[in-house]
């Protein structure tokens, strides 16, 4: 973890590393290994300073091998500062299979609550911060139950959260089948 707070003096179209930190700015958790949390696919932070990592079983295992300890596809950790030490917050819902687990993480910071995707199934799933389940979305066909990722038009990869005025706003996207389109949809929260 680098602290980019400073930034001030970092290059325009270069690595900020060299310029904005020294060993005492840099973080290095512990247990952020592929072998204690998986391969993570995406990140979130709260107001918090809280970083949420979300593993994924969709990199290819001959490159990235499958770890084993703490390790699983579908599981969601949290960071807590000083040290960042990733401990499992929740699991998605995973019936097993390649190829699946979170799609992406989102933090809505106007109600505390995160979203992520999951590749297994195609849904959105809304957690709070403390790892309960307070729902879950469909935007597509309901999943037939089948292990592994959902066929390519069902699958939910980018989540994200806008605010516009006092308004949360879920943005997600998805590739239809053969590549034909990409799409971009938005659910307004109430």
């Amino acid at each position: 973890i680098y602290n980019t707070s400073n930034n001030a003096s970092a290059p325009l179209g270069d690595d900020w590393g060299v310029a904005l930190n020294t060993p005492t700015e840099t973080l290095h958790p512990t247990n952020w290994t592929g072998r204690d949390i998986g391969n993570i696919f995406g990140t979130a932070i709260d107001k918090d300073e809280n970083i949420y990592l979300a593993s994924s079983g969709i990199y290819d295992n001959t490159v990235f091998p499958s770890p084993t300890a703490n390790a699983q596809a579908g599981r969601v950790y949290k960071c807590v500062p000083p040290t960042y030490t990733a401990t499992p917050l929740f699991d998605l819902t995973n019936t097993g299979g390649i190829e699946n687990g979170t799609g992406n993480i989102a933090y809505d910071k106007l109600n505390d609550q995160l979203f992520t995707s999951n590749l297994e199934d195609g849904k959105i799933y809304r957690y709070n911060t403390v790892g309960n389940y307070l729902g879950e979305y469909d935007p597509w066909a309901a999943d037939t139950g089948t292990a592994g990722i959902v066929a390519q038009g069902e699958q939910v990869w980018g989540v994200g959260v806008n605010y516009e005025g006092n308004v949360a706003k879920v943005y997600f996207a998805r590739i239809t089948l053969n590549n034909a389109t990409r799409e971009m949809y938005s659910v307004t929260l109430n």
